[in-house]
């Protein structure tokens, strides 16, 4: 069996470099290459792709989503799907994706869909924030990683200046749980079974990335939050996958990753190359 793994030719860093390296080992140790390159330019013709890779499977380390979708239309099974990675990508459509599946989120307010055309004419969204969510709050990109995108929000002044930076782009603004500040807890998954889970914790920021200064502390996951992450792999589509929760009595769900780092956790003595591995093989084989 042969597969490849497709990343961005345009950013990778040692987290990237360490996961496409630790896959390579762990696909070969079941008798399985994996070749990793860039996701190569998509051409469409009238028949179709222009270039069809020769593989049994595609390991999408990447965020391409239409790149995704074609060579999963070619035929090829990807990991994760298009569908799956998208939703993910996007932290308002995994919430919106979610609703009613009985996985808990903090209060969350969506930003409105504003064209350029638009103005900036008092849209009641202050209020409302206000209201809802109180101050501090949490204000995120909808598209971002590596806890890049995240701020930290004190009074109204602070607020208007970040709606209006952010008018067209999209974003969310979330309640600040004081009892995860800087601190989150990560499941990771595959196939629907549990592989492991961390405590990622900073004291010096928001954010508990260990791009952004956090560190990885070891942590067992409740029968419940394992249940939660179950059930967001199911209503999301997702072969495997990382899923982020306050560090709290009720933990609630911060966001989900299609291709989440795990030279953290790989460092506490799990094995999540080997078990992404096992799964895709045993998927492309059928016996999954």
């Amino acid at each position: 069996m042969k597969g490849l793994c497709y990343t961005n030719r345009y950013y990778t860093d040692a987290g990237t470099r360490y996961a496409v390296k630790r896959l390579k080992e762990a696909f070969a140790a079941h008798g399985a290459a994996l070749t990793d390159a860039p996701t190569p330019p998509i051409l469409l013709e009238s028949g179709g792709l222009s270039e069809r890779p020769e593989t049994d499977f595609v390991l999408f380390w990447n965020k391409d989503v239409p790149a995704a979708r074609v060579l999963e239309r070619a035929g090829l099974r990807v990991f994760n799907s298009a569908r799956a990675i998208g939703l993910c990508d996007d932290k308002a459509l995994t919430y919106a994706a979610l609703f009613g599946v009985g996985v808990s989120v903090p209060e969350t307010v969506f930003s409105p869909l504003c064209y350029d055309v638009s103005d900036n004419a008092d849209d009641g969204l202050v209020a409302l924030i206000e209201k809802k969510l109180g101050y501090p709050l949490i204000v995120k990109n909808c598209v971002g990683s590596l806890g890049r995108q995240v701020r930290l929000i004190r009074d109204r002044a602070a607020l208007t200046e970040i709606r209006r930076a952010l008018a067209r782009v999209p974003h969310l603004y979330q309640r600040f749980i004081a009892g995860s500040a800087g601190r989150d807890v990560r499941v990771y998954m595959a196939g629907g079974q549990y592989l492991g889970g961390m405590r990622r914790v900073n004291a010096g920021g928001v954010a508990s990335n260990r791009a952004a200064g956090g560190r990885a502390e070891a942590f067992a996951a409740s029968a419940g939050l394992i249940d939660a992450a179950r059930r967001i792999g199911a209503a999301l589509g997702l072969d495997y996958f990382a899923a982020d929760f306050t560090d709290t009595g009720e933990p609630l769900l911060l966001e989900v990753n299609s291709n989440a780092y795990f030279e953290g956790i790989e460092s506490l003595g799990a094995d999540i190359a080997g078990a992404y591995a096992r799964h895709i093989i045993e998927t492309v084989r059928g016996e999954k």
